[in-house]
Parts: structure tokens; C-alpha cells; sequence
């Protein structure tokens, strides 16, 4: 879902933001103790230079989603989802919910995303059996269409990684060259037993 946080007016000239004590802040204006919230992600707005995080306030399967701005004065607000203008789009391979494994894959359909040249590119699971998805949504949002499997080797474990997401990537540009530089949830590094530090 993309909403219209209104936020597009263009900062002054070296804007910085230091906010110490966030999650405390946070809390206190949702009314919960600091140790209740949790950050889950930080975005800054280019052209305003505000901060956007992704938080929740309380923890576990019912903790509630919170988009919280910090603008350069360190002023702290949450984003009122009430009536706000929004698109959305469904994900046509998200996998089935299995409450009895060890992470529960449905909690790992997403797990991070970047707004890439008119594209939301969308990390996680699907319902596949290489199962550990990329996702490309050209937005304005019409329909998701199946995203592409990654396949990784893990030297540790021998075998390929079917069920390892994308934890976080960055899209980046070299010589107009465009890459992603990705971190699996089981990273595929292996330690040499020869090695000492």
C-alpha cells in the first residue's frame, strides 16, 4: 500500500536530524511504555528531508502498525491513517500461513522494499518452491504480477537455500548499470576453520 503523506515541501539547505530517544518520544504520544515500540524501518523523503519510520506500537502478532514523520527540528508526530488518499495492490503468490513452523512464512511475504524508477521492488516469500521472491510493482498500482525466485548456494549447509528471504537490499546505479546489493535471512558465508583473527 502507498499512501499520500502530503509531505512535498522542499527543505532548506543542510537540514540534519538528530533525535535522540526516539522510540521514547514515540511512545509517549501513542501511550505505551518505550520499551512497546519497535522501529522497523527508516526512509527519508528526498525533497522534504523529513524522516519516515515504520514502527509498531506494542509487540508480537498484535502490535499495532505505526508511520511516524520526524521532521529537522526533531519534532515527532504520527501519520493519522484515517481517511487518507492511498493505492494498493494484492500479491497474486504470497505464501499460505503455517502457524506451526518456525517462522510462520506469511510473516515473511515482505521484507523490504524500494521505489526504484516508477517500480516498488518488493523482497520476500512466496508461495513457490524456490519460495524466496523478488517482486517488481509498477506503480501507479494496477496488478502484481508473480515475482522472480532467487536461488542462493549455501556453502555451510551444502544445498541451495529454498526458504532464505531477502532480509534487506539497496538498489544502487554504476557506470548506468543498475544492481541490488541484497542480505539473505541465512547468509551464505561459510567460516574457515584455518582462520583466526
Amino acid at each position: 500500500m502507498a499512501v499520500d503523506t502530503g509531505d512535498n515541501k522542499a527543505a532548506s539547505a543542510g537540514t540534519k536530524i538528530n533525535v535522540e530517544g526516539v522510540d521514547v518520544k514515540i511512545a509517549a504520544l501513542v501511550g505505551v511504555a518505550a520499551d512497546q515500540i519497535m522501529i522497523n524501518d527508516v526512509k527519508v523523503n528526498p525533497v522534504s528531508k523529513n524522516a519516515w519510520l515504520s514502527a509498531s506500537r506494542g509487540r508480537g502478532a498484535d502490535a499495532m502498525p505505526l508511520i511516524v514523520k520526524v521532521d529537522a527540528a526533531g519534532k515527532v508526530s504520527v501519520l493519522s491513517l484515517d481517511n487518507i488518499r492511498h493505492s494498493s495492490v494484492s500479491l497474486v503468490d504470497a505464501p499460505v500461513s503455517n502457524t506451526t513452523a518456525r517462522q510462520n512464512p506469511r510473516m515473511m511475504t515482505v521484507t523490504d522494499m524500494s521505489f526504484v524508477n516508477g517500480n516498488l521492488m518488493v523482497a520476500g516469500l512466496s508461495n513457490e518452491e524456490w519460495s524466496s521472491a523478488l517482486r517488481s510493482i509498477p506503480y501507479p498500482f494496477k496488478t502484481a504480477q508473480e515475482g522472480a525466485t532467487l536461488q542462493i548456494w549455501h556453502s555451510s549447509h551444502g544445498q541451495y537455500e529454498t526458504q532464505s528471504p531477502v532480509r534487506t537490499f539497496v538498489p544502487y546505479t554504476i557506470g548506468g548499470q543498475q544492481y541490488i546489493l541484497a542480505a539473505y535471512t541465512c547468509t551464505p558465508a561459510r567460516e574457515d576453520p584455518g582462520f583466526r583473527s
